[in-house]
């Protein structure tokens, strides 16, 4: 594999790159799943994307935490501490003195409350625990790797939770951790709300790009819960819902060109439109949630 000058720069030819951290490969200059995200559901939304990127938050970082802890132990041993319980009121000097001090010793490491951390330890647990989740993250593979690639001629990127092979069949899998129960009513909404079937169809095209196959590689969700029952299910993304997600980006690239071209990002509708409940809603399309 190639290897770049510096890794919080763009590399120069498509390829995955592992041993990329998270912080570095955020500063790679290129079109990620997040901005077509956004794009597909506006231009207007898609450049404010652009302008204003998400601001990392406490969930945010807690979702790393066991991304590290279930694909790279070693690191998530290495960055991630839980912050302890200190001695005295927190108003008090003591209790300050005592903080400042611990943070000044691990600086350079993660901190998690106690709770957050022990979450990330539950759910690596939880996936080892699980058969066929074990099997994805344990078996040969290469697991969170940066990846670079091009999508009309724009510098594309993504970063790969799994690649691996289940029953001979190339996969790619990817972790998501979730508060509520894994039925599969919950979890197709999940996907939809949130474009997982875009950013599934965007990582398969770029990994066809780098390493082509003959045939189609799967696409497989680890489903996590963050919270008791700490459940697990491993779900497969069907091929048409792939082919709708390789659709959904399309538009929001389209999106993003015309935008860069015309200067004019339109929101999501001028127009007075119709709702109705989704189809999940209607008599007998409901699995309990």
């Amino acid at each position: 594999m190639p290897t770049i000058a510096s890794r919080s720069t763009y590399p120069a030819s498509p390829d995955v790159y592992p041993g990329v951290r998270f912080d570095d490969y955020f500063r790679w200059s290129a079109v990620n799943a997040s901005t077509l995200k956004a794009f597909a559901e506006s231009a207007k939304a898609g450049r404010s994307t652009m302008l204003e990127p998400q601001e990392d938050t406490a969930a945010l970082m807690v979702g790393r935490a066991a991304h590290a802890a279930v694909f790279e132990p070693d690191e998530f041993d290495r960055l991630y501490v839980p912050l302890p319980a200190f001695d005295g009121h927190p108003s008090s000097n003591k209790y300050k003195e005592a903080k400042a001090a611990w943070l000044a010793e691990n600086g350079d490491k993660v901190t998690l409350k106690a709770d957050e951390y022990d979450a990330a330890r539950y759910v690596r647990d939880a996936v080892l625990q699980h058969p066929l989740a074990r099997d994805l993250v344990s078996g040969k593979g290469l697991s969170e790797v940066s990846a670079a690639w091009t999508c009309k001629d724009e510098p594309a990127k993504g970063r790969f939770d799994r690649v691996t092979s289940f029953e001979g069949w190339p996969v790619m899998a990817d972790l998501k951790t979730f508060r509520k129960p894994l039925s599969l009513f919950n979890i197709e909404t999940e996907i939809t709300v949130r474009m997982y079937h875009l950013q599934a169809a965007w990582y398969l095209d770029g990994a066809a790009q780098i390493a082509p196959i003959d045939g189609d590689r799967r696409w497989f969700f680890i489903w996590a819960n963050n919270c008791a029952p700490w459940d697990v299910r491993v779900t497969e993304l069907d091929r048409e819902s792939i082919d709708q997600g390789r659709r959904d980006y399309e538009l929001a690239f389209s999106r993003l060109l015309h935008g860069r071209k015309t200067g004019r990002w339109p929101g999501i509708s001028t127009n007075l439109d119709v709702v109705s409940i989704r189809k999940h809603g209607f008599d007998g399309q409901q699995e309990a949630a």
